[in-house]
């Protein structure tokens, strides 16, 4: 069919009202069988009575063959309207669900994070209470941000934002950099270790790196929450030009009854398990999403009472890198600087605190014309912490500018966003590296002492 053919078609059945299409086709096709219906009668037969007869059987013959067409394009239509409504009423079903379930993972963490933040206040408090005080503050908090990540990750997806941003990426980094950042959220009686079945040389590929970053992250935290002691096993391997990752936990498994649910959104394994076990009901939908963007396959085993494994492949599309051994231990660096460019105060003290543990010089810039008068006028940092979302000056144009007075030193973008549109971003601006807020210190640390020995 020509191009403008299938244009045409497209507008009339995009464009065009239901209405106006109707009633256009029946004008369209009762003028055509006027027209040349009643020449090839007229040609055929002079005698008036059989002429007659044959009219009224042509006319009853149209009104046939018009009744039934409209009825299946009707019948079509109405198909479309029913299944239409039935979807929106079970995404509101779902909505409905969805909310309910916010509405309660976030009130947990939440009266968790200001019940303890009230209790440390109290004169009262014992140092040690206070401790304890201080880790349920850190816990809520890490769940309530986790979260804020489901849903924003879940957004995105439903609204058809959600694309592959291919790299070279490090495959083995990737997986000790999530298990040196994971292995502290995990329950106290669980055990995480990692298995890297690919050399260092086989493990770079080509990929997209916070895809496979999140769904690991996404899978971890779903064995984390079903598994209260044991172990938990994770890492990947090449399999016939597939790459297989896998995560394996000792937690509780999964109900014969529930196995075909697993993957579905919102879903969520029974009432009586949700106060034991929270959950968006999202993590694993995401996980299935992302794996499937990137031309993959997921799927599970899973024993009742003694654990579940989750594994999903990706193509294997090796690329070529020159490998660099990296020490990723935490040095004494006395004679290095950091110049945190952040415009919130609560940001940069937190950021300092933990900057303290390396001995470094820790120097403040509260926008990006701040961070490029400290580059114009002292001494050059070792590396740089730059906010993105500053007033004044935004991280993209102070990097520029940096980059124009010193074109060699490291700057690692530190930012709340965590789109993959702000990351594909972030990677293509000339930033050295990113970090999201809130970061705990060993991801910094590992961060900072890459980019300072290199």
């Amino acid at each position: 069919m020509p191009q403008h053919s299938k244009g045409l078609k497209s507008f009339f059945r995009d464009k065009v009202r239901f209405e106006y299409r109707i009633t256009l086709i029946y004008i369209l096709i009762g003028g055509v069988w006027i027209l040349f219906s009643d020449k090839i009668l007229y040609f055929l037969i002079q005698d008036v009575q059989t002429l007659t007869r044959l009219q009224t059987f042509k006319g009853w013959f149209y009104v046939l063959i018009t009744a039934m067409s409209f009825y299946f394009i009707i019948k079509n239509h109405l198909q479309k309207i029913r299944r239409a409504e039935n979807k929106a009423k079970e995404n509101d079903r779902l909505k409905t669900v969805f909310l309910q379930n916010i509405s309660h993972e976030i009130r947990t963490p939440m009266n968790g994070l200001l019940g303890f933040a009230k209790l440390l206040k109290e004169e009262s408090v014992q140092p040690d209470q206070k401790l304890e005080y201080l880790d349920y503050v850190i816990k809520s908090s890490d769940q309530l941000l986790s979260i804020i990540h489901t849903i924003l990750d879940f957004s995105i997806i439903e609204s058809g934002h959600n694309t592959v941003k291919k790299e070279k990426v490090f495959l083995n980094d990737l997986l000790e950099e999530i298990h040196l950042t994971y292995k502290s959220k995990i329950n106290k009686g669980v055990s995480l270790y990692l298995k890297k079945g690919m050399d260092d040389k086989k493990s770079m590929i080509w990929s997209d790196p916070s895809k496979i970053e999140q769904i690991l992250k996404n899978l971890l935290e779903n064995a984390s929450k079903f598994t209260s002691n044991g172990k938990i096993l994770f890492g990947s391997e090449l399999n016939h030009e597939k790459i297989l990752f896998f995560v394996q936990d000792s937690g509780i498994g999964i109900k014969e009854e529930f196995k075909e649910k697993v993957f579905e959104r919102f879903f969520k394994i029974e009432n009586e398990i949700h106060k034991q076990y929270p959950g968006t009901g999202l993590g694993l939908t995401i996980c299935k999403r992302d794996v499937e963007l990137l031309s993959g396959k997921i799927w599970f085993n899973s024993e009742l009472n003694k654990g579940s494994t989750f594994y999903f492949t990706l193509p294997y599309e090796p690329a070529e890198k020159e490998m660099v051994n990296a020490e990723v231990s935490l040095p004494s660096y006395r004679n290095a600087s950091v110049l945190i460019v952040e415009d919130e105060e609560i940001n940069y003290l937190y950021a300092k605190e933990i900057l303290k543990s390396i001995n470094c010089k820790i120097f403040h810039a509260r926008n990006g014309k701040e961070a490029i008068a400290f580059c114009e006028n002292e001494q050059k940092p070792s590396i740089i912490l730059m906010d993105i979302r500053m007033p004044e000056l935004n991280g993209y144009d102070t990097l520029k500018k940096i980059r124009e007075i010193f074109h060699d030193i490291p700057i690692i973008a530190q930012t709340a966003f965590v789109s993959d549109e702000d990351i594909y971003i972030i990677k293509h601006t000339g930033f050295d590296g990113y970090i999201f807020k809130p970061y705990d210190k060993e991801a910094l640390y590992s961060l900072i002492t890459k980019k300072i020995k290199s």
